[in-house]
């Protein structure tokens, strides 16, 4: 029986016993492909997972700009140094923070003057 877990050692045995059904050698660098292909599996999963980690980045910083550039554009001098600062991070890849939603300003009640 072969089991995912210990696929090395199961190989090597199925290798030995088909060597000595078919009367055939084992290659003497058996051993070798063995690790090399695990070593190669293991770096094609860790590369997967970094692959998968820069994608949530990109989204992410996808995001901030997204959020960020209509508050810039809109904000008043008092907002604009945090909104400038939150952008600074964004450039540096720092997208693992929430951006805040744009903040509502109270706005002076709008006046009719009558003639």
């Amino acid at each position: 029986m072969v089991s995912e877990g210990g696929w090395e050692d199961d190989t090597r045995r199925l290798m030995t016993e088909i060597a000595d059904a078919t009367c055939l050698p084992v290659g003497p660098d058996l051993e070798q492909l063995l690790r090399d292909v695990g070593a190669t599996q293991q770096r094609l999963r860790k590369l997967e997972e970094t692959r998968q980690l820069q994608s949530d980045q990109i989204d992410a910083l996808g995001r901030g700009l997204d959020d960020l550039t209509p508050q810039f554009s809109e904000a008043s001098a008092a907002e604009r140094p945090a909104l400038a600062d939150a952008f600074a991070e964004l450039a540096q890849g720092s997208a693992a923070k929430r951006w805040p939603p744009r903040p509502t300003i109270p706005r002076p009640p709008v006046c009719s003057a009558t003639r």
